[in-house]
């Protein structure tokens, strides 16, 4: 191949733009300005291709912020998930699994999921009336059942949560206590 002529311009596959070939990246036969207008272009691509990801692809229906996955990994969060396992006794609130020693720990669930408590009453989706202690089985049954909420049928996704075994007195509950605060 041949060598790269220090006094040769090159023109942005994204932009257009005459630039200094010194001052390019090339990707394949292509030249780009910038590593941004690589990324805008390789987005473009997926989008084009029916490939795009995120909130850009067209069943986008909202998504855990990195914000909500950075608070499920906090101290206070292990803190608040150990006291609801201490108050439902270490014992799956749907299917009644006892949690054996030595095994991971059940998940603590979310009745209702918080991605939707923080849209309407932000900084009370950790409330302890809408958590409580799931083995893993009967949280991925729940995880499955919150598709139809995913597409806004509420009645859908409470009739799956029945159906799975789901006990109908904490979605109650939870319900109840989110309507008594006020909304923002």
């Amino acid at each position: 191949m041949n060598s790269l002529n220090r006094d040769r311009f090159v023109r942005c596959y994204f932009c257009r733009q005459k630039n200094d070939a010194r001052e390019c990246r090339r990707v394949g036969l292509r030249w780009f300005c910038s590593t941004n207008c690589m990324e805008r272009d390789r987005e473009a691509a997926r989008v084009k291709r029916g490939k795009a990801e995120g909130d850009r692809h067209g069943n986008w229906r909202g998504g855990r912020e990195k914000i909500n996955l950075k608070r499920l990994g906090s101290n206070l969060w292990r803190m608040l998930a150990a006291k609801i396992r201490r108050r439902d006794e270490l014992t799956c609130q749907v299917c009644g699994a006892k949690w054996e020693k030595g095994s991971p720990h059940f998940p603590v669930d979310h009745i209702i999921p918080s991605v939707y408590i923080v849209a309407i009453w932000p900084g009370h989706e950790d409330d302890e009336e809408n958590l409580l202690t799931a083995c893993p089985s009967c949280h991925g049954r729940k995880v499955i059942a919150e598709i139809n909420l995913q597409h806004g049928d509420v009645l859908g996704w409470q009739s799956s949560l029945t159906q799975i075994g789901y006990p109908a007195e904490p979605i109650q509950k939870a319900w109840e206590h989110f309507r008594s605060l006020p909304k923002v």
